[in-house]
Formats: structure tokens, sequence, C-alpha cells
């Protein structure tokens, strides 16, 4: 199952939109969704985060059996405030809210992405995330100022 679905290319690769680039990638990531509104239990994946110039994208390990989702595409202007978690004795976290939208049909909802980094690379991620929000800050202005004239 997809959520908010991302292209993937050969080999279960991210597949790029024009011009998109990778920002920051991280290997043996786990990632939980859990809907605001309580209806749905958790959805839990492990697999690989990556943060591009344009989005935030979770790719579910398709391979393991605990995948519940294959993949969830986040435009970075949709994503919520985030916190950043180190507890003392389990994985760094990070966790954000983001819109969900499990079937095309169905009205769009919230929910809780909590990704943990169980192989390292939490405050990266953190950094990494903020540096292509700040880019695409910088981009909209760059484009409404071309739009407007100023």
């Amino acid at each position: 199952m997809a959520l908010n679905a991302a292209e993937r290319a050969a080999r279960g690769a991210l597949a790029l939109r024009a011009h998109e680039r990778i920002v920051y990638q991280q290997e043996g990531c786990v990632f939980t969704i859990t809907a605001t509104g309580g209806a749905r239990a958790p959805l839990r994946s492990p697999g690989v985060c990556l943060v591009t110039n344009q989005r935030l994208v979770a790719l579910g390990d398709v391979q393991k059996r605990s995948a519940l989702f294959d993949s969830l595409d986040v435009p970075l202007p949709r994503l919520g405030i985030g916190r950043y978690r180190l507890p003392l004795f389990s994985a760094a976290y990070y966790e954000m809210e983001v819109p969900l939208q499990v079937t095309p049909d169905a009205a769009p909802e919230h929910a809780l992405l909590v990704v943990h980094f169980h192989e390292g690379g939490a405050d990266a991620f953190r950094h990494a995330l903020a540096r292509a929000r700040d880019e695409w800050e910088q981009y909209r202005r760059d484009l409404e100022a071309l739009r407007t004239g100023v």
C-alpha cells in the first residue's frame, strides 16, 4: 500500500522529478504513521528515508514481512513542525505531522509520522530537512518576486 505514493524507478530506487536532487538519504530507518483521528492502527515499516529539495520520502522495504506500506511522499511545504527526540535508552527519532491520503478518493487527513534512526543519522536528517525547507522558501520567494516584478 502506498500513502501519498512516491514513484519508484528500476530496482526500487526513488524516481526523481524535474529539477529534483537528493539532499539526504539514510538506510535502516523505521517509519511509524499514526492517524490523528485514531480510527486506524499505526502503520510501521522499515526502509530508506530521503530528503530532496522538493519533498520528504519514506521508501518502505517491501521485501520484509514487517513492511505495512510501500512509500510515503510529502511535499516540503505540507510538512508540519517537527520535533527531534534523543531518548536515553533507545534510538533517536524525529516526529512531525503530515497530510495523509490512503486512496485517491478518500478524504485527506493528518497523521503523525515518526522516523526512528536505528543506524544513526537523526541529527544529519534534522539539519538536511531544515536546509531543504530553507531552500524551498527561498525558491518560493524568488518565484513570487519574478511573478510580481518586484
